[in-house]
């Protein structure tokens, strides 16, 4: 396999916010790759929710309401009664984010292979730049595995995020904007880590590049946000968006290398 130390280039904030529209138009043209792009959908709707749903209320919920005060005086009922909602909330968020962890990592096979037709189609004239095709078992493994990576790096901010808005008023209020800056960096991270995966870029280098591209990741990030529904529909689209900028560095690069080969001779 093609092994890469680093990414190529810089994107900007214009680049980042116009992938999400150069996405879909590319899905539309090609309705074989949009139906491609509803296997994990349809997946992830009918049985990764409703699953992650009944663990999370079965397995935690249940037993802790259980030990709740329920009977008593007014009080202990009362108390009883705000500590079961508090919970519910609690484990609502607890259970989206168990979602997103499942979907995500089961549905890097089908995203994987969504951005690998986008390379062969861009590279089409330059077969160079495509790294060796892995077997569908092996790249089916892999990535899982760089999908479980990524999920493990992102947890530990996630979890303090979450805990830091249970803060009132002040604590809220950061938590949404590190949420929503932190939600942004991890989408374009997964979506370009798709080529950056097949070509063995280390994690450390994939992280360099976000600290470089801060603004672009913003831009890429935050319009993929505003989608409705964007926990199911955004992630094949932004594996899409994210290759087809990559491809762009890769082109870029390319040419660059050529013209100084040019110069030189």
């Amino acid at each position: 396999m093609q092994r890469m130390s680093a990414m190529p280039g810089k994107v900007s904030l214009q680049d980042g916010t116009r992938a999400v529209f150069r996405a879909i138009g590319f899905l539309v043209a090609r309705p074989k790759y949009l139906a491609f792009c509803m296997a994990p959908f349809a997946l992830n709707l009918l049985i990764t929710l409703p699953l992650t749903l009944w663990l999370v209320f079965r397995f935690i919920y249940e037993p802790i309401t259980g030990t709740l005060p329920q009977d008593g005086n007014w009080f202990m009922t009362a108390l009883g009664s705000a500590a079961s909602f508090l919970l519910f909330v609690v484990l609502i968020v607890v259970a989206l984010i168990v979602f997103l962890v499942m979907s995500i990592i089961l549905s890097a096979p089908f995203h994987d292979k969504i951005s690998e037709w986008v390379e062969r189609e861009r590279f089409a004239l330059y077969p160079d730049l495509m790294p060796p095709q892995l077997p569908i078992s092996s790249g089916i493994r892999h990535a899982l595995f760089e999908a479980v990576k990524r999920v493990s790096i992102a947890l530990p901010p996630m979890i303090f995020v979450l805990a830091l808005g249970f803060i009132p008023v002040a604590g809220s209020i950061i938590a949404v904007l590190l949420n929503t800056i932190l939600a942004a960096q991890f989408l374009t991270l997964d979506a370009m880590s798709y080529s950056m995966d097949r070509r063995e870029i280390p994690m450390g280098a994939k992280v360099k590049f976000l600290r470089n591209n801060v603004r672009y990741s913003i831009g890429f990030g935050l319009p993929f946000l505003a989608l409705p529904c964007a926990i199911f529909i955004v992630p094949p689209i932004s594996a899409v968006a994210g290759s087809l900028v990559f491809c762009d560095l890769m082109l870029e690069a390319y040419e660059k290398k050529e013209l100084e080969t040019e110069d030189q001779g």
